[in-house]
C-alpha cells in the first residue's frame, strides 16, 4: 500500500474497497454488462497492481500473471461483440 494513502484511511479499509471495486470491474466484464467501461477500468486497476507489486517485489511471477490479466483486458476492449454470451 502506498503510504500517501495511508493518510486516507485505515490500511484494511482500503485493501477491503479496492477488492470489492476488482470484484463488481470482474462481474462486469463476466456478465458483459459495460464491458468498455469494466474492461478499461481493469486495465488500470491492474496497472496499478502491477506497478505495486514491481515496486515492492521486483519482476516476479506475480508480475508476468499480471500483465497477462491486463493485455486480456485491453483484447476484451477492442473486441467488437457487443455483448458477451454463452450461448446465441
Amino acid at each position: 500500500m502506498p503510504r500517501f494513502l495511508s493518510g486516507i484511511a485505515p490500511i484494511d479499509t482500503l485493501v477491503m474497497a479496492h477488492g470489492i471495486a476488482l470484484l463488481v470491474i470482474g462481474m462486469a466484464v463476466l456478465v458483459g454488462a459495460y464491458l468498455r467501461i469494466a474492461s478499461v477500468l481493469a486495465v488500470l486497476m491492474m496497472l496499478a497492481i502491477i506497478a505495486s507489486v514491481t515496486m515492492q517485489s521486483g519482476f516476479t511471477d506475480l508480475t508476468i500473471r499480471d500483465t497477462a490479466v491486463a493485455l486480456i483486458a485491453v483484447a476484451l476492449f477492442f473486441d467488437d461483440t457487443k455483448y458477451m454470451r454463452l450461448t446465441d
